[in-house]
């Protein structure tokens, strides 16, 4: 088996986004524990109750790590919504206002890996066509918010968020 990419075989690219382009863990644990601040939510917990999960069960998981019971409530709940949903919208309001008012950095080897992708990859006659696919409500406030974003301003070819 080689480890060469044959470009010929691939006809598109999608990019990861939240956690693999951008690194915005610091932020989304400072989120958390701004909603939990009540609970003293720690950097352990961020890690055991939701780090990985969606955030709805990353709500309830920490919750019943504290006893706390709450019903399930909708994912339209408003954010001061006394629901494991309107606490998951809390987050997710919590982590954009840190995002929109101070931004975030984007990893070094993110905008190498991208710069060479556009730039020195295997030419061909037409560009690959790229996404970044939306994998959480995250996106729109990543692509802003970050301190690097000339990354962004970068001609990608169908670029589909």
């Amino acid at each position: 088996m080689t480890s060469e990419i044959r470009w010929a075989d691939w006809s598109a690219v999608l990019w990861d986004l939240d956690g693999v382009i951008t690194a915005p863990a610091e932020v989304h644990e400072r989120a958390w524990a701004d909603l939990f601040s009540e609970w003293e939510f720690t950097g352990a917990d961020y890690l055991t109750y939701v780090d990985g999960r969606p955030r709805y069960d990353g709500v309830r998981a920490f919750l019943t790590s504290r006893g706390v019971t709450l019903p399930e409530g909708d994912p339209t709940d408003d954010p001061d919504a006394a629901t494991i949903c309107g606490f998951g919208n809390r987050k997710n309001l919590l982590f954009q206002q840190i995002i929109s008012t101070e931004g975030f950095w984007l990893p070094r080897a993110s905008i190498t890996g991208l710069r060479w992708w556009w730039t020195v990859s295997p030419p061909r006659s037409t560009p690959y066509p790229a996404s970044l696919p939306p994998t959480c409500s995250s996106m729109p406030p990543l692509l802003s918010g970050s301190r690097s974003s000339a990354v962004w301003s970068w001609k990608m070819p169908s670029l589909v968020c």
